[in-house]
């Protein structure tokens, strides 16, 4: 039941994988992509409450976050190390 979550979690990690490998520097370096990601994040869940056949919910947006946080903690470790 709570794989949608899950899939939340991961696209947003990917998603932040994805903007960061795009850009010249590091999004840990340039908040305007860090707002940007959260942004789209909330953006998406309103567009959800929006439309009649779809609904929003607080705790995928969480989710979008959570993956956009971890990220941001080991995207940096993982760089160093490599």
């Amino acid at each position: 039941p709570h794989i949608d979550k899950l899939l939340h979690f991961l696209i947003f990690l990917l998603l932040a994988l994805f903007l960061d490998l795009s850009s010249k520097e590091t999004i840990i370096k340039n908040p305007i992509s860090v707002f940007f990601l959260i942004f789209y994040a909330g953006f998406i869940e309103l567009l959800q409450y929006l439309l009649p056949s779809r609904s929003a919910d607080f705790f995928d947006f969480l989710s979008d976050l959570s993956g956009i946080v971890v990220y941001l903690i080991f995207a940096p470790k993982i760089k160093a190390s490599t």
